[in-house]
């Protein structure tokens, strides 16, 4: 199997993609169990990438998910 090498694009903040920042203000207040800057965020998506953990993020987001059912307004995010 070949392996391809792709070009990481450093992120630098969330403008461009807001569901990442939701995806990682779930993942913060369920791991850390408090609320988080977007400096903060930052810091944990790159330690995730660095560390090839970038599944964590989507893992939390299913647990979640499971907390509230389908549908269900109230779920952990903190905006």
């Amino acid at each position: 199997m070949k392996h391809i090498k792709t070009k990481h694009e450093e992120l630098r903040d969330f403008t461009l993609n807001p569901k990442l920042r939701e995806l990682m203000v779930n993942y913060y207040g369920i791991t850390h169990e408090m609320s988080a800057t977007d400096d903060d965020l930052i810091l944990e998506y790159h330690w995730l990438f660095r560390n090839n953990n970038l599944h964590f993020i989507f893992e939390c987001e299913q647990l979640s998910n499971s907390w509230n059912g389908p549908g269900d307004p109230n779920t952990y995010r903190t905006l």
